[in-house]
């Protein structure tokens, strides 16, 4: 007979949905989508874009998380900075 594991960490989380996850199966094909399109960081303009930023949170605004409209192609350190300062918008 199979036991579960008495370590509450060993046991497996549940799968996220595509509504909740943060990186669902969708925003991985749009940011790879997005980042092939703008192969350059946004705000910099000087390394590759790696990463999309999300101009509105998606947390915060469910029908703008996959809207291209709401994001921006941008290099991780960029990306980092934006989130410090987090009161960047175009």
């Amino acid at each position: 007979m199979r036991s579960e594991p008495s370590n509450k960490w060993a046991r497996r989380s549940p799968k996220r949905s595509a509504h909740t996850g943060k990186h669902s199966n969708a925003m991985r094909s749009l940011s790879r989508n997005m980042r092939a399109n703008r192969p350059m960081c946004e705000v910099c303009e000087k390394r590759p874009s790696t990463e999309v930023h999300h101009k509105r949170k998606w947390s915060e605004d469910v029908h703008a998380r996959l809207d291209p409209r709401n994001l921006v192609c941008v290099c991780r350190d960029c990306h980092e900075l934006i989130e410090k300062a987090n009161a960047w918008s175009i």
